[in-house]
């Protein structure tokens, strides 16, 4: 899901002529037992701190959309943090 987000920021960036070099993330998962699955994923996507509040809104809503995000279980809790 990390990778399907960046990739919508990227390209909408993109179509901005925005620049999110040094753009990066992290996801851990948190397992549940009984039976053994995700429980949880932690998403961290950290955006350069040079986009205007306006930009960074218009591409969290892009990430946000994201078929993967969208395609996860209603049971598996999602945390997504964007910095």
């Amino acid at each position: 899901m990390l990778n399907c987000m960046m990739t919508i920021i990227a390209i909408a960036a993109d179509s901005r002529g925005l620049d999110v070099a040094g753009m990066n993330g992290s996801v851990e998962k948190i397992m549940a037992g009984g039976p053994r699955r995700v429980a949880r994923l932690e998403v961290e996507i950290t955006m350069p701190a040079e986009l205007s509040s306006e930009d960074r809104e218009f591409l969290i809503k892009r990430a946000m959309a994201c078929p993967v995000h969208k395609s996860v279980s209603d049971h598996m809790e999602l945390d997504v943090n964007f910095n």
